[in-house]
């Protein structure tokens, strides 16, 4: 899954009023970028999971272009999941990881200014 492909979580905007963005505003967007692919690729992989429990038949033949196209189906149904922020796993995982890097952010600031 391509990391374009992947819709940013309702309430994880990244604009800027100020028009530039600061390295701690570009710092916060890969971040909120990082935790949408993190949950499209989660929910790819839970679907994978539940296609592993279907039992297959080879009643058609062969099953390698169908297996392609069900790959390719999970991972835009993940994309679709991640989109609809009906989990939000996303955001969750934004909410958390944010606050443990505004911590090391303003630690780094204090003991600059200590100087």
């Amino acid at each position: 899954m391509r990391a374009t492909d992947v819709c940013r979580p309702a309430g994880l905007h990244t604009t800027n009023l100020a028009g530039g963005r600061s390295p701690v505003d570009k710092e916060d967007a890969a971040l909120k970028k990082a935790c949408g692919e993190f949950e499209a690729l989660f929910f790819s992989q839970v679907l994978k999971s539940m296609r592993k429990t279907v039992q297959e038949s080879d009643l058609f033949g062969s099953r390698e272009k169908e297996t392609l196209f069900r790959e390719m189906l999970d991972d835009e149904i993940a994309r679709e999941i991640c989109c609809s922020n009906d989990f939000g796993l996303a955001k969750l995982l934004y909410s958390e990881l944010s606050r443990r890097v505004g911590t090391k952010h303003s630690q780094k600031s204090d003991s600059g200014q200590a100087r």
